[in-house]
């Protein structure tokens, strides 16, 4: 068979797997629709742009195997009902009202797979129009963006292009505006301030403040803390932050991770206190905190916020509060060099950087302290 009537027997059946050889001695090959449509597109223009050529095969927008089809509400109710045993409550609240607005705009018995970019664009003028605040819309968006993810790995929804990516952005000026208004670091005159008033008989109140201060660890992540997550590794007390203990939560599994502990925490009696809570048989490092629905960090956020009320300590344009200490920890690591690979791991961060992920490895805790705590004070 000649090339032109391959080519033609290529357009007239379903074959999308093949091997051809131009007449200019090039090797095609195709593995698929996607394939087939990129190869259709390179004979033509080793064929000189000629239109006898096949049309590459477009993949269809929307078409689901016929046995996955699925309405949208129902899709909610299932992601909901997967992520409800790991969430943070307020997480969990807030993905529910996001997707709740989203079900109650394009109707419950739409078909999931139905919905595009352009009907999620329309969802976002919509609530524009209902006059919420920019930083509410991006975050419904996230929230809809991961539902739509779980959609797709689920097979309920085709596995292109997510809809909800890219819908929400901010001007290089909002996003200056908005780092504004964000929570600033404490100076070293506030840091000096707020550890030198702290009353030691209220270790709900004491302890998390000087573990944030040399941890630089999200407000939940310290109150939740189990006594089972004091480990020594290498001979060196470390902190385990982790969701494997009943309702601990983390902000996403890079959050989890070894730390160690600081030499000045262990001075001050840290790891005698969670040897006394031991003998006492408790099983957590503050048992009087209790899970509200922003987590067990909730009342030490709000009983910091007015100890820094007391100590006269404000904002400049911003915020001042518990994860001012995220933000000074970070500061400090950048004015020591740390590279970011490390300060990652340290503070539970998401490196995106593939060459990072697919071939480095992660720091032991000691090589963590040796780098960090020099920084640190």
């Amino acid at each position: 068979m000649d090339f032109k009537k391959t080519l033609e027997a290529l357009q007239q059946g379903q074959a999308r797997t093949y091997s051809i050889t131009t007449p200019q001695g090039f090797t095609i090959k195709a593995d698929g629709e996607d394939d087939h449509a990129r190869a259709m597109e390179a004979l033509k223009l080793l064929n000189g742009g000629g239109s006898n050529l096949p049309p590459p095969i477009q993949p269809q927008r929307g078409q689901l195997p016929s046995g996955n089809a699925i309405q949208l509400q129902e899709a909610s109710r299932k992601y909901l009902a997967t992520i409800k045993a790991t969430a943070v409550r307020k997480t969990f609240t807030g993905r529910q009202k996001a997707l709740a607005d989203l079900v109650h705009w394009a109707k419950p018995t739409t078909p999931l797979h139905t919905i595009t970019r352009t009907d999620l664009a329309e969802f976002h003028q919509f609530l524009i129009n209902q006059q919420q605040a920019k930083p509410t819309i991006a975050l419904k968006f996230g929230f809809i963006k991961q539902f739509f993810t779980y959609c797709q790995n689920a097979g309920y929804y085709p596995n292109q292009d997510n809809p909800a990516a890219g819908q929400v952005s901010y001007t290089k000026r909002e996003r200056s505006f908005r780092k504004k208004l964000g929570f600033e670091p404490f100076t070293a005159e506030e840091i000096q301030k707020i550890t030198s008033n702290l009353d030691r008989k209220k270790p709900q109140k004491y302890w998390p403040v000087w573990i944030g201060n040399y941890t630089g660890a999200r407000v939940n992540e310290v109150a939740q803390l189990r006594l089972a997550d004091f480990i020594t590794v290498e001979g060196l007390p470390c902190f385990v932050i982790t969701d494997e203990g009943a309702e601990q939560k983390l902000k996403n599994q890079d959050s989890k991770r070894i730390i160690p502990i600081h030499p000045k925490l262990i001075e001050l009696g840290l790891l005698a206190y969670v040897e006394e809570l031991r003998t006492k048989g408790e099983s957590k490092l503050f048992p009087k905190l209790n899970n509200a629905i922003n987590g067990y960090g909730n009342a030490v956020t709000k009983a910091f916020s007015r100890y820094l009320d007391e100590l006269e300590i404000k904002p400049t344009t911003g915020m001042k509060g518990f994860h001012s200490f995220r933000k000074t920890i970070i500061h400090k690591m950048q004015s020591a060099k740390i590279p970011p690979d490390i300060r990652a791991q340290y503070m539970g961060h998401d490196l995106d950087d593939e060459h990072y992920q697919a071939y480095s490895r992660k720091y032991t805790p000691k090589e963590l302290a040796e780098v960090i705590f020099p920084a640190l004070g």
